[in-house]
């Protein structure tokens, strides 16, 4: 932190070398990966009732994606022709709200046969005019009426999912798998 003042400090003039140049990071080692064995995946998907929780389950599994990504994607964002799942932006327009990617890039990943068949039943179910996958019609219908008032805020447009982890939590303990995060898919 402090090489990072001094280095702004350089930037506007007040200090002509930063003392701290040449000094290495220290190497912070992270947190071990927790691996989802076989086993405990068939209980999350057995404790999973819904469709929605077992295609969010499914896919974060599938194809690496995380929490926000689940949860925004439309059906703008999938392929079903190519099998692709496509992660891109959301623009705010009349149905979408602003949505941006962690990493900023557009990607696309494989969609699994038994993805694309929990996904078309997901969308059979949809309203007309929402594009959301994830997330049952009245949440949507509250999303966008705290966008039309001007008050969606980013971190909520992220994970549009009300007590998600709430929702997670009651899966894991009911499938009795301790001590794992919707990331650890």
């Amino acid at each position: 932190m402090v090489k990072r003042i001094f280095s702004l400090a350089v930037k506007r003039g007040q200090f002509e070398k930063n003392p701290f140049d040449g000094i290495s990071l220290m190497k912070i080692p992270q947190k071990a990966v927790r691996l989802i064995n076989e086993n405990e995946f068939r209980r999350l998907m057995t404790a999973a009732q819904t469709p929605f929780w077992k295609a969010r389950i499914l896919i974060a599994k599938t194809s690496g994606l995380r929490r926000g990504e689940v949860l925004n994607l439309t059906v703008n964002d999938i392929d079903f022709a190519k099998s692709k799942i496509i992660v891109q932006p959301k623009p705010d327009s009349e149905h979408t709200w602003r949505w941006v990617v962690k990493d900023k890039e557009r990607r696309e990943l494989p969609l699994v046969e038994e993805v694309a068949k929990l996904l078309t039943a997901i969308q059979l179910e949809l309203p007309e005019k929402q594009p959301y996958f994830f997330l049952p019609p009245e949440r949507y219908q509250y999303m966008m009426n705290l966008k039309a008032g001007g008050n969606l805020i980013d971190r909520i447009a992220k994970c549009p999912v009300a007590n998600f982890r709430r929702g997670w939590k009651q899966i894991c303990n009911k499938a009795v798998v301790k001590g794992i995060t919707f990331h650890d898919l």
